[in-house]
């Protein structure tokens, strides 16, 4: 996030720029139009002295409205711009006003309130350790040993594949053991095998927002917020 005087000096910068080039607009074409406008009588008072009234009045009526064109073309951009500027602003004070949470979660980094991973409980897969290597019972004997509830599986890049929740996976647990035939094998049940299940992979893969570190916690809420439709990357490292 930029200082606001940065922003400030920036703004102040490019308003000071726009002033010059409008200025040099303005008395530049006011100054060739005069100068075509004195050749033109010059010329016909030299060659037609007696067509210079006509011409000077022809002269002038033509240049009037020209002129005015530039001037109000000129007037309108920076009055409309000045409102349209005005209402953004006032537009922004008053989402300050009414959610001042928000405006909180803006002035605080990702960064500095994010969980490292080195006190985060995952597993992760290695590149020799497939999904059909990891096994159901070594996920839910580590969500015994914390307080937490979820699970995240990482690649071998440290990038989140999935979170598991231990009710899913007590869930998955429960329904095979009620299933006909020869009877559900918990040691031997692997992720692999959770993922199967009907819509299961796409909702522990999908269920996720990524914020990159140098984003704000409000950057971060509306993340979670507007999954599956903007996830982030998830090629972000963890």
């Amino acid at each position: 996030m930029r200082n606001p005087d940065e922003k400030n000096g920036e703004h102040t910068r490019t308003k000071n720029t726009r002033d010059r080039i409008a200025k040099c607009m303005i008395y530049g074409s006011l100054a060739v139009l005069l100068v075509l406008a004195a050749m033109a009588i010059l010329v016909v008072a030299i060659f037609d002295p007696n067509a210079l009234k006509e011409t000077s009045q022809n002269i002038f009526n033509g240049l009037l409205p020209l002129f005015g064109a530039w001037v109000g073309a000129v007037l309108a951009f920076y009055f409309s711009k000045d409102n349209f500027q005005t209402a953004s602003e006032s537009v922004r004070d008053t989402v300050r006003e009414f959610n001042p949470q928000l405006e909180k979660l803006r002035q605080r980094q990702v960064k500095d309130v994010m969980v490292p991973i080195g006190a985060i409980k995952y597993k992760k897969l290695e590149p020799e350790q497939g999904e059909e290597k990891l096994m159901i019972k070594t996920l839910v004997d580590s969500l015994k040993e914390g307080e937490v509830s979820r699970i995240p599986v990482l690649d071998e890049n440290n990038v989140v594949r999935y979170v598991l929740h231990q009710s899913m996976l007590y869930k998955f647990i429960a329904k095979k053991s009620m299933e006909p035939g020869e009877g559900f094998q918990y040691d031997k049940a692997t992720l692999q095998d959770f993922l199967r299940v009907e819509g299961m992979k796409k909702m522990v893969a999908s269920t996720l927002a990524f914020v990159a570190i140098d984003r704000n916690l409000a950057d971060a809420k509306s993340s979670i917020f507007t999954f599956p439709k903007q996830r982030g990357d998830p090629r972000l490292r963890v």
